[in-house]
């Protein structure tokens, strides 16, 4: 399955007060096809976006979700580590593998190449899943709604795609300033809460 069909699926199976945080220039643009007010778009390539997810939901009960695609994994691996540490019950981390690098020529990457690599993560800390079966059909990939609502981080999804081309999806429409005013406001509001709330709050601003 392509993975503009996999973001536009996945993003509908997610509760409204789920954060989705997507991570990678390509896989912004078209997640911002499907915008939801719960979702934040880490364009930048530095790779910042693992450690910033890790952060959030480390300050609220709200259920944090980062997409990427496996290039950007590969290169913030050690913030995945970090992730798989932190014993945040709710993070989950979705990894979109084509095994290739859609921004340089589709050159391959290495992650089909590294043996065991769900035997590596689990090590780590992480619960492991590959839902690559479920966006075989859309029917199917229905059954994941049910399957996230029963599952607690850290957890380490993969989901082997096709990179297609979505000659439709152009720039995110949102400033920075925009982004985290919405950020902002979404992670003030009442999220879902998978554990017993330990009273931190998120926010941006310095006043109590």
């Amino acid at each position: 399955m392509k993975r503009q069909t996999v973001i536009k699926l996945f993003s509908s199976y997610l509760n409204d007060n789920d954060l989705a945080i997507f991570a990678g220039n390509n896989i912004c643009k078209e997640a911002f096809l499907y915008d939801r007010k719960g979702n934040f778009y880490v364009e930048d390539e530095t790779g910042i976006g693992l450690s910033l997810a890790l952060g959030m939901a480390m300050c609220t009960d709200k259920k944090v979700f980062i997409f990427c695609d496996d290039y950007y994994f590969l290169k913030e691996f050690s913030a995945s580590v970090h992730i798989a540490l932190s014993k945040c019950k709710n993070i989950y981390l979705v990894v979109l593998v084509s095994g290739e690098y859609q921004h340089s020529g589709r050159n391959p990457t290495i992650f089909n190449s590294i043996t065991a690599y769900k035997t590596m993560l689990f090590g780590a800390g992480f619960i492991t899943n590959d839902y690559t079966a479920h966006f075989g059909n859309v029917q199917r990939s229905k059954e994941i709604k049910n399957i996230l609502s029963n599952l607690y981080g850290p957890i380490f999804i993969s989901i082997h795609i096709d990179l297609g081309e979505n000659k439709k999806a152009g720039e995110v429409g949102l400033t920075t300033e925009e982004k985290v005013e919405r950020l902002t406001v979404f992670l003030s509001e009442k999220g879902t809460s998978i554990y017993e709330d330990s009273g931190i709050n998120f926010s941006f601003s310095a006043e109590e």
